[in-house]
């Protein structure tokens, strides 16, 4: 029973990242905007809401998780920023991302690792 609380756990905290990163998209967007223009308050607006949901989320779930735990996966939203970069917006892949990507893949690995009772 335990361990399905902490599998929904991890899951509802990747969801939280997944909701920071779509905020990213949506400044990203707004960027491509005329400044006050109705699209860029429109994704501006939605970036900021956004945010402040991923905020009320984030803090329930650091009750759930040691603070280094939550932390190191954190870095799961830069792998998750590179994706959409990439997929949406059609920016460049280069080696250093994948790299940097790989690396932290690996610290989130260690610091897991580390938890694991």
């Amino acid at each position: 029973m335990k361990r399905r609380s902490v599998i929904r756990d991890y899951i509802l905290l990747y969801a939280a990242f997944f909701l920071y990163s779509i905020s990213s998209v949506m400044s990203k967007l707004a960027s491509q905007h005329d400044t006050f223009s109705v699209g860029f308050i429109a994704f501006y607006f939605l970036s900021l809401a956004i945010l402040g949901v991923y905020a009320i989320v984030w803090q329930k779930l650091l009750k759930r998780f040691d603070l280094i735990t939550a932390y190191a996966n954190r870095s799961a939203i830069t792998i998750m920023g590179v994706v959409w970069g990439v997929t949406l917006f059609h920016e460049p892949l280069t080696w250093n991302m994948v790299l940097g990507s790989v690396i932290m893949i690996l610290g989130i690995r260690l610091v897991a690792l580390d938890h694991v009772e």
